[in-house]
């Protein structure tokens, strides 16, 4: 027998893994990114706390 089932079934695990990575990796620099604009900035101009309270 082949490994060409577990091939499949691993492929798609990296894919998903991958896609996982590259959309937190998103989520970090837009993080970096608020931190950075809000830094030492006051409450009512902090870019974190706007778009969190739309969550």
């Amino acid at each position: 027998m082949t490994c060409a089932a577990a091939d499949v079934i691993a492929t798609r695990q990296l894919v998903a893994v991958e896609d996982r990575i590259t959309r937190r990796q998103a989520l970090q620099q837009e993080l970096e990114r608020m931190l950075t604009q809000c830094a030492q900035g006051t409450v009512s101009d902090c870019k974190v706390i706007e778009v969190l309270s739309n969550h």
